[in-house]
């Protein structure tokens, strides 16, 4: 019995990487991108898809790949992935000590992060290629205070080209991209403006070329005009042709129409076994689903541990509002989701018959749908209350990930 899996369209990938780096300003043949591999690609495969993007652009086009943690850099860099990588957001001196590998640049963003750095030796500080400098410019997480001092700034400037670390890029992040500029982008834009402004004011030509990577653009904040002084973007969600959710994806394709992506990802289950639940028996734990007349019930290889939420588990009576798709019929979910299995209702499919013979015979699989063209990331982060983000990190490592074309 084949095992659930992950189908990636690497074309797909390319072609969203191609439509995100579309002319962002005359002068400029293109716009670099900094793609955002972090939670394994969100659920697609860090190493797979870092490699695929690598083989596929030149680092003058994609000048690094992002993760958030230590850990993720190291997992990059061991597998053969060669491309710098730039760590968002946790590292620790003791897990640059341990490290083996090198050629991984760290966002410094806060007074914790430049003393970790200063407690290393210089032996040990060799494995960090760069450093850039992020501000908090709105996001009100991490990042030095934009309207700073220029003896402040320098001074942060000074204490890391003590240590023989090259700054080579200055960022921030946007914390409202996919709304109107005009609720807090137009404001981040500014003040993110007048830090590199100030950071050129006090830049010594002993401490080298200025920063080359200015950057601040997530997915949506690509799509808006952030200014000449923007080098590079970083995006996430939308290398995956995936909008946050159904209500911004429908905003931003009506105010930008030509900006075409295309799903990088499906998810597809085998069938198990099929068999016929009699009136009054139930299935699955706890019983919470009691048949009120004889139904025909598919059982799938695909559970929580995959990644399929736990909540959709359905009792008599309620509506099944995400479903497996079985060549072209929705199938509802029945009783208790659990760890490795999903019970579905096949009563009603016109072919029931013959996918029972299908199953039986076993010459050939029987594949149910759980993410693709019928019911796409959007819909589930509907369903859910969520956003789709955490519908894709939460897909398990497990599943396998098959390429289509690779």
């Amino acid at each position: 019995m084949k095992a659930p899996e992950i189908r990636l369209d690497l074309e797909a990938l390319k072609a969203n990487f191609e439509e995100l780096s579309r002319p962002q300003q005359v002068s400029q043949k293109f716009l670099p991108l900094m793609p955002v591999v972090k939670a394994d690609a969100y659920g697609h495969g860090a190493v797979l898809i870092s490699k695929a993007l690598e083989e596929a652009f030149a680092e003058d086009r994609m000048p690094y790949l992002c993760v958030a943690r230590w850990a993720e850099a190291i997992e990059l860099r061991t597998a053969g992935v060669k491309r710098p990588v730039l760590i968002l957001s946790q590292y620790t001196a003791a897990e640059i000590r341990q490290a083996s590998v090198g050629n991984i640049a760290l966002l410094v963003a806060t007074e914790q992060d430049l003393k970790a750095l200063e407690s290393l030796q210089a032996s040990e500080r060799r494995m960090i290629s760069a450093v850039h400098v992020h501000f908090n410019t709105g996001m009100n997480r991490l990042g030095f205070s934009p309207e700073m001092s220029k003896a402040e700034l320098e001074k942060i400037f000074a204490r890391l080209a003590v240590l023989g670390l090259k700054i080579e890029g200055l960022s921030t992040h946007l914390a409202r991209a996919e709304e109107d500029p005009a609720l807090l982008t137009d404001s981040q834009k500014k003040r993110f403006c007048a830090a590199v402004a100030n950071a050129k004011s006090v830049w010594l030509e002993t401490w080298g070329e200025f920063p080359k990577w200015i950057h601040a653009a997530n997915s949506a904040g690509i799509l808006r005009n952030l200014g000449h002084e923007m080098t590079a973007g970083r995006p996430g969600i939308f290398l995956w042709g995936v909008h946050q959710d159904h209500d911004s994806g429908e905003r931003l394709k009506k105010e930008f129409p030509s900006l075409k992506l295309r799903p990088v990802l499906s998810l597809r289950c085998a069938v198990r076994e099929i068999f016929w639940l009699e009136k009054g028996d139930g299935v699955s734990y706890g019983h919470r689903y009691v048949a009120p007349s004889r139904r025909l019930v598919g059982i799938l290889n695909f559970g929580y541990a995959d990644g399929l939420s736990r909540s959709l588990s359905r009792r008599e009576g309620e509506a099944s509002l995400l479903r497996f798709w079985i060549e072209g019929f929705a199938a509802p979910i029945l009783g208790t989701v659990t760890m490795d299995m999903v019970m579905i209702d096949l009563t009603d499919h016109p072919a029931a018959a013959v996918l029972q013979d299908k199953l039986r015979t076993g010459e050939e699989t029987i594949w149910a749908e759980w993410i693709g063209r019928e019911q796409p990331t959007e819909r589930h982060a509907s369903v859910l209350g969520t956003i789709t983000y955490e519908i894709l990190c939460d897909l398990s490592r497990r599943v396998k990930r098959e390429v289509l074309n690779a």
